[in-house]
């Protein structure tokens, strides 16, 4: 981490097996940190190496900072319920971060409509949202990070950026990367959606021919000795597209566009799914969010979390039973 001075922004996500507890990731009236809502009270040896780890490094956790309503647990499961997955940053950064959220894996099948996608038995991890705003992110001549006002009309905003982004400190490939967004500085390229090809059945023959082959080549080269700009990447990628989306009409029987009933829906569900099991879910789905939301009363606590054991078992049971069924 002390390697990393000259990157503006700096965030890391993952499992950290860590239970933090009512630990505090910074220092009380030194650090400029705001409190942080705590929903898992209870901590581990993993806690306090990471506590440890971020007292040293100057960095916090995301989670209970940012939109701390939309925080949760990150492992629900039969045996319990903790927060073991985490998002930190630089205090600095948080000007940037313009939401956060944790999203639970009955809650993102329940979203998305992906009743019956999953080959097994659903995750008992959650999943983490965040969004973070670039175009107020630049270097200073220290390697320092500042914020600026956002005053760019092309700059990146979080409803396009939601992901980690290393950036070098030139300022001008900075500034070509803020400024870049590719779906608008490049006119004319994607201004309407591109077409959708059922990908599944390319042919042998697909990007083979000699023409293809001799302008992948220099695309190749072109970037080896060229592609030390954002504008030029930029350019190179849209000639990869459209020689990919050229090629891809060149079989319209093989490479057919999806029909249009399809298209407004295209997670349909599975053909063993039916309406017992659609119940089943739902009580599933309804038994885990009172767990999760049960307030610290053992007692409640006991009996909400073997209702949920009992539907989710006989789900998953259900489910088993359903595909063996239709095979």
């Amino acid at each position: 981490m002390y390697d990393m001075y000259e990157i503006d922004l700096i965030l890391i996500g993952g499992d950290f097996n860590a239970r933090m507890g009512k630990m505090k990731d910074y220092i009380p009236d030194l650090d400029n940190a705001i409190e942080r809502r705590i929903i898992d009270e209870t901590q581990n040896d993993h806690g306090k190496l990471f506590n440890d780890f971020l007292l040293q490094t100057k960095m916090c956790i995301v989670n209970g900072r940012v939109n701390p309503l939309q925080d949760n647990y990150m492992s629900i499961s039969h045996k319990g319920k903790a927060v073991v997955d985490y998002f930190v940053t630089e205090y600095s950064t948080f000007d940037n971060i313009t939401d956060f959220e944790v999203i639970t894996m009955a809650d993102a099948i329940q979203r998305y409509n992906l009743h019956g996608e999953a080959e097994g038995r659903v995750s008992e991890h959650s999943i983490l949202k965040i969004c973070i705003n670039l175009s107020h992110i630049e270097p200073d001549n220290t390697g320092n990070n500042t914020t600026t006002q956002d005053t760019s009309t092309g700059g990146v905003n979080s409803s396009n950026i939601e992901e980690t982004v290393y950036r070098d400190t030139n300022r001008e490939r900075t500034e070509n990367v803020l400024n870049s967004d590719i779906h608008t500085s490049n006119e004319n390229h994607f201004d309407a959606p591109l077409p959708w090809f059922r990908k599944q059945n390319i042919p042998p023959q697909f990007m083979t021919s000699p023409d293809i082959l001799q302008q992948c080549q220099s695309i190749i080269d072109q970037l080896i000795t060229e592609g030390n700009t954002q504008d030029k990447i930029d350019s190179l990628y849209l000639e990869i597209v459209d020689m990919y989306v050229q090629e891809m009409k060149r079989f319209p029987k093989q490479l057919s566009k999806m029909p249009k009933s399809k298209q407004a829906f295209r997670h349909s569900k599975k053909p063993f799914w039916s309406e017992e099991l659609g119940q089943m879910w739902k009580l599933y789905h309804d038994a885990e969010k009172k767990y999760v939301k049960c307030p610290r009363n053992q007692f409640a606590l006991r009996a909400l979390k073997e209702e949920f054991k009992r539907a989710e078992d006989s789900f998953d049971k259900a489910l088993r039973h359903a595909k063996c069924s239709h095979q």
